[in-house]
């Protein structure tokens, strides 16, 4: 089974994770420290995530998963 992909929320999604870190000030590589998520792979909007990572990711910054959808239904890309 192939999986579906959308170009254009994966790229949200990936400006999303990015703008969060950089208000945090946090670099990918104490990203991957914290989280053992490889972030760099992660902003590239080639990639799918899966739930549970975006769930872990959502945790990171404090925020519900819900929350982490309504940033990403507001990021231009």
């Amino acid at each position: 089974m192939s999986q579906f992909k959308d170009p254009e929320l994966s790229a949200k999604v990936a400006a999303t994770i990015k703008a969060l870190r950089n208000k945090k000030n946090v670099s990918q590589e104490q990203m991957y420290i914290d989280t053992n998520l490889n972030i760099s792979r992660i902003e590239s909007p080639k990639n799918n995530i899966s739930l549970g990572n975006l769930s872990k990711i959502a945790g990171y910054f404090e925020m519900k998963l819900s929350d982490f959808f309504k940033a990403v239904e507001k990021q231009t890309k």
